[in-house]
């Protein structure tokens, strides 16, 4: 449910929104990936939901070749309501990991904040490299092939429940190296957070904006801990709860 709030209220939410939201310098990259920032076409879609706007961006398949294979990362966003005011993109994961940041924007995007929050930011989804649109990953031809990949319980307690754990992940991994794509190697948080780096760039925001749902607070939490040669500043994580309109998960250096 969407938080009304008086003009005081509002001043300080948009305030915190600012303060609170992840806000970093690009990530601190490798030799060779300086880049110029790539560009991005937006064109309309979902026009039956509302008014949002779609587009792939190419990325590096990996990073330490950023010359080499790329992948199409889809993104989608809603404009903000007030473009004449306004603060920059929001960018939103769901958690999973996993969980399509497209569907997200489009499915709840217009229902996650008050509308003086929606009148400042362009909300901005993208699918994680490897997942739906985003080159997704398939490891099977056809549903019935899941078989053993599948377990009857969330997470194993007994030992003999792991070793049903292990069978199924043993046979998920060998279907993966026959039928998957290179970007199985890829798939990593870091390598998602670069992504997202790239993505910030193409939308033209000199620092990014990001809150993290559920792992996707994490994802905040892995910029901080990786490398120097990945990461230009530490950044702290809130939890991934929502308050008051205030993006949930928000995280800042």
């Amino acid at each position: 449910m969407t938080v009304r709030q008086s003009t005081g209220t509002t001043h300080r939410v948009l305030f915190g929104v600012a303060l609170l939201a992840l806000a970093c310098a690009a990530l601190a990259v490798r030799p060779g990936d300086a880049t110029a920032a790539p560009t991005i076409a937006w064109s309309k879609c979902y026009v039956r939901i509302g008014p949002f706007e779609c587009a792939t961006v190419r990325v590096p398949v990996d990073y330490d070749r950023p010359d080499g294979e790329t992948i199409a990362i889809a993104v989608t966003r809603l404009p903000a309501t007030d473009p004449d005011r306004p603060i920059g993109s929001l960018f939103l994961n769901p958690g999973g990991p996993g969980g399509s940041g497209v569907d997200f924007v489009v499915g709840v995007g217009d229902a996650l904040y008050t509308p003086e929050v929606r009148a400042r930011f362009d909300l901005v989804g993208f699918d994680p490299r490897g997942i739906m649109r985003s080159n997704g990953l398939r490891c099977f031809g056809t549903p019935k092939q899941w078989g053993l990949a599948g377990t009857p319980f969330a997470f194993p307690t007994t030992p003999a429940e792991e070793a049903v754990k292990a069978d199924a992940d043993r046979y998920l991994h060998h279907a993966c190296e026959q039928r998957g794509t290179r970007v199985v190697d890829h798939m990593s948080t870091a390598n998602v957070a670069r992504d997202m780096d790239v993505l910030r760039r193409a939308v033209g925001d000199e620092k990014l904006t990001f809150a993290g749902f559920s792992y996707g607070s994490y994802l905040g939490v892995t910029t901080r801990t990786c490398s120097p040669s990945a990461c230009a500043r530490s950044w702290s994580t809130a939890s991934s709860t929502r308050s008051h309109g205030r993006p949930a998960g928000a995280t800042r250096r």
